[in-house]
């Protein structure tokens, strides 16, 4: 198979199914433990599954050398602290609300990938992210943020802001170096941030079902593993803007996920607006490799 195909296709379609499969999860383990403190949990054991990996694979932690600090910075900002004020804000807004947020991503890190990296992108790149926006609109609707929620959707922004960040500053910083050592030492610093935060502003709740347990074992496999190490791996040779532009697609799989698997509604606006966003991505994709 054609490294290109895998790099275009393959690669992104897993990335995207494997986060968008994450929310149906959350929503069916997250009654049984306190959000951040199932967090720490996941990034604990996806810690220990790469390390693991990474030395049978010939990829010691010590492969990074002095660089090693960079990748916690990263595994901080884009798992740490981005799904924990996520989980939090969860709490207090509404998916549709969060979705649009969330849109907020990928045409932040193309500003912030043209301001500091210098990458460019065509026109009809800039057009896939503006039909990627129109798609998640249509998808979550225009969802109001009431008064008492504004606290909680500017901490959601701030959460994503920090994702933006992270994608540049992995870009910048981790791009050549070990891909399973490197994402061991992102997912332990995500997972020692996530406990202390746990342990400070959030009372511990934890009912031991086998419903919990699949659910973190999957999350920490699946999404921290293994959405997360395709993450990285598309940023190693794209730009930070086309490779943030796949979660576009993620709200409206996430509703035909979940009209599948939790039996809940999906309209026909929802469904459309999942093709735009999906041509949308199509068109910011339409890129030669970055240098």
């Amino acid at each position: 198979m054609p490294h290109t195909f895998l790099q275009r296709a393959l690669v992104p379609a897993g990335f995207i199914f494997l986060w968008s499969s994450a929310y149906i999860v959350v929503r069916m383990g997250l009654p049984d433990m306190s959000p951040i403190a199932s967090l720490a949990l996941r990034f604990a054991i996806a810690t220990i599954v790469l390390v693991v990996l990474a030395q049978a694979m010939g990829q010691p932690l010590s492969v990074l050398g002095r660089r090693w600090p960079h990748f916690a910075v990263a595994g901080a900002l884009m798992n740490g602290i981005y799904l924990a004020t996520a989980y939090v804000a969860l709490q207090y807004l509404a998916a549709g609300t969060m979705g649009l947020l969330a849109s907020l991503n990928p045409m932040l890190t193309a500003l912030l990938g043209w301001v500091i990296l210098g990458e460019r992108m065509r026109l009809s790149q800039w057009l896939g992210l503006g039909l990627g926006v129109a798609g998640v609109v249509l998808v979550v609707g225009l969802a109001p943020v009431p008064g008492q929620s504004v606290a909680a959707a500017l901490l959601a922004v701030g959460g994503i802001v920090c994702f933006a960040i992270g994608t540049i500053y992995f870009r910048r910083h981790c791009g050549s170096s070990a891909l399973l050592a490197g994402n061991a030492v992102q997912m332990g610093s995500a997972g020692v941030l996530c406990a202390v935060l746990a342990a400070t502003v959030e009372p511990l709740r934890v009912v031991w079902t086998w419903r919990l347990i699949a659910c973190v074992l999957y999350l920490a496999l699946a999404v921290s593993v293994g959405a997360m190490g395709l993450f990285g791996y598309m940023l190693r040779s794209r730009t930070a803007g086309v490779v943030s532009s796949n979660f576009y697609v993620i709200p409206g799989l996430t509703a035909v996920l979940a009209w599948l698997v939790l039996g809940e509604t999906l309209t026909p606006m929802a469904l459309a607006g999942f093709c735009i966003s999906s041509i949308g991505v199509w068109l910011a994709q339409r890129e030669a490799p970055a240098p």
